[in-house]
Order: structure tokens, then C-alpha cells, then sequence
């Protein structure tokens, strides 16, 4: 199951230039994502580096917040 919000996660972060990064772990494999082992409730640090990073970062975030799309 975990594998479906990873894979969303690299299809939004690429649309953008910069590189993203997740609990400060680059987040550019399904399998490196996955390890994150985070669970919905957990906080987890969203930053990005680039020149579309804040954008990013918003973005990002709000996928994240909104529980992938899923009840």
C-alpha cells in the first residue's frame, strides 16, 4: 500500500526543477520513500532545493497533508 503515495510523490515532484527531499532524505526513488516508513498522523520535514523549490515545498506538502487523495 505504501507504494501508491510514493509513486504519486514522484510524479508530482516532477513537474518541478528542484530536488525534494523528505524527513531530509532526497525523495527521488519509490524505494527510498517508502523506507521513510511514515505513517498517517506523523510529521514529517518536506523541503526542496532548486529555483522552483518554494513552489515545490507548497505543493509537496499539500499532497501530503491532503493523505495522498485517500479516506
Amino acid at each position: 500500500r505504501p507504494a501508491r503515495p510514493a509513486a504519486q510523490w514522484l510524479s508530482a515532484a516532477g513537474r518541478f526543477e528542484a530536488q525534494g527531499s523528505l524527513g531530509g532524505a532526497a525523495a527521488q526513488s519509490r524505494l527510498r520513500i517508502i523506507s521513510l516508513g511514515a505513517s498517517k498522523g506523523q510529521e514529517i520535514e518536506v523541503a526542496a532545493t532548486g529555483t522552483d523549490a518554494d513552489e515545490a515545498v507548497r505543493e509537496l506538502s499539500a499532497l501530503i497533508s491532503s493523505g495522498f487523495g485517500e479516506a
